[in-house]
């Protein structure tokens, strides 16, 4: 056991772990953040078709809500795709994110949502 104020292995890593989460938070977070929210939206926009029987509404939908919570340039309405094949409603969202850190340099995240009613309206993901 060290005294009060010592430096022992134990402290350093624990410094060095707290850093390299700090780092990595910073980074890479937010575009996981971005996705996450997306997720919402796309089930809510589904919804939306569903209940007013209309392809077009969820596009709307798609672009108000971009636009309302401010997503970085990088998520736009048009990588979404609706299609309805039958009763089944589709809606696909993909994006990509270039991260630039001092470590990696350059770092290509890709992300997509994509979800679908079935025949009975029943929300679906597909990951």
């Amino acid at each position: 056991m060290g005294q009060r104020g010592e430096i022992t292995f134990g402290t350093v890593c624990f410094y060095l772990f707290a850093a390299a989460l700090a780092y990595g938070a910073y980074y890479f977070l937010p575009p996981y953040f971005v996705r996450y929210k997306m997720d919402g939206i796309v089930i809510e926009a589904l919804y939306q078709w569903r209940d007013r029987n209309d392809e077009r509404r969820a596009g709307d939908y798609l672009r108000e809500q971009i636009e309302a919570k401010n997503f970085p340039a990088y998520l736009q309405e048009k990588n979404c795709k609706t299609r309805q094949q039958g009763l089944f409603r589709h809606l696909e969202c993909e994006w990509q994110v270039l991260v630039k850190d001092p470590v990696f340099k350059k770092t290509h995240l890709k992300f997509k949502v994509y979800k679908y009613l079935n025949a009975e309206g029943l929300l679906e993901d597909v990951e």
